[in-house]
Order: structure tokens, then sequence, then C-alpha cells
């Protein structure tokens, strides 16, 4: 399964997503639905020759995400980051962080105590869509392995799995993998030191740079 992640970064490119540009590409919240879309007051009015000519000759502009040091797009609980088609603008994937439980307490039997200082949650939701092609891309994974966590210094935390792999029940983890057009809710536990840091999603199939969030 890596090498076919790998092998098809070519093939789509991960366009990362902010959270405040009115554009649909990557800093945008996934586009509205057209039937919920509330139209302008001079919707009625025809457009003259001359505004239709100018509106086919525009060209749409892709605002770029900022990202921070580590090349990574700083999100909030809440907001959306994913990946887009660079060829046909539409999105692939969209996840959000709904919520971050810091000395968080494992749910699995099994569990153990965290070597780094605490265990940290990140509760997230995940859509694929349609466009997601499992033929090229694989079917989409997201496990702890895709994560790097820096310390309250900036410091990167050589292992943050730690006993995590342990610590949750088997309800509260994602599918092992997921297709086109599916949803799914799930955790993600980090064995991380005690205080505050940063925790980066860097999947394998992102050329560059990420997502990340504090704690």
């Amino acid at each position: 399964m890596k090498t076919r992640l790998l092998a098809s970064a070519v093939v789509l490119v991960a366009a990362l997503l902010a959270g405040c540009s009115a554009q649909i590409p990557a800093s945008s919240e996934p586009p509205e639905p057209a039937g919920t879309r509330t139209p302008s007051e001079d919707a009625s009015e025809e457009p003259s020759a001359e505004e239709v000519d100018v509106e086919e000759t525009e060209e749409p502009t892709v605002a770029e995400p900022e990202t921070n040091e580590r090349g990574n797009i700083v999100k909030q609980i809440g907001e959306t980051g994913g990946l887009q088609d660079p060829a046909t603008n539409e999105w692939t994937l969209d996840f959000k962080v709904t919520e971050i439980v810091p000395n968080f307490q494992c749910t699995s039997e099994y569990s153990e105590a965290p070597v780094n200082g605490q265990f940290v949650a990140l509760r997230f939701e995940v859509n694929t869509t349609a466009a997601w092609d499992s033929s090229t891309m694989g079917d989409f994974m997201m496990t702890f392995h895709d994560f790097q966590v820096f310390d309250a210094n900036n410091m990167r935390i050589n292992d943050p799995i730690g006993n995590a792999y342990m610590c949750l029940s088997d309800a509260e983890q994602f599918p092992q993998t997921m297709g086109p057009a599916q949803s799914a809710n799930g955790t993600i536990v980090l064995d991380v030191p005690a205080g505050t840091g940063v925790v980066a999603y860097r999947p394998v199939y992102v050329q560059s740079g990420g997502w990340e969030w504090s704690f």
C-alpha cells in the first residue's frame, strides 16, 4: 500500500487546505452545495455581451494556503482541511479535528502507562468524496504513523506512538480503510510529553507539508 501511495503522488498532488478563503481551492471550506446558495438581488438581470466575454476569458485564481516554518497549515478545532485533485479542483478528502483531549484515559483493557508523559487524543471526522481514486491512491487510511509531535520547546519527539497503540478500544478506532464517498469518525491517540505541544498530520501521500494543532 505504501508503494502505491507514493507512486500516485504525481497523479494527485495534495492541495493543502487552510480555512479562510472565499475561493473553492486549497484554502476554503468544502464548497457549499448549489441548492443552498442564496441568489443575489440582481440575479434576474441579463448580463451584457461584454460582461459575458469578460467572464469567459477570466481564469480563476487559486489562493495558496499560509503555512508555518514547518511547512504545515495551522488549524484550530473544527476547521476543515483536506485534499483536492489539482486537475479538476474537486475535493477528494476533507477532515477536521472535533476535540483534543490531553491526559487522555485509555479505554482498552490492555492499555499501559504512557512512556513519554501523557496520552493526547484527537477526535476526527473524515469524509472521502466520490472523486477519491482508490485505483491509484489506494483506499484512505489514517493511523498514528501519519503524525509527528513537537514539545513545548519545539523539539520533535522521537517516538510519539509509545504505548498509544494499546490505548483505544476497537469501537473508537478508525476503520482500517475507507473507499470513495465514505464518512467515519475515529480517534487518534499519541504518547507525548506532559504539558503543551503540537501535533502534525503528515500523511505519506502529501508531497510536502501537512496540518497541525496545538494541545
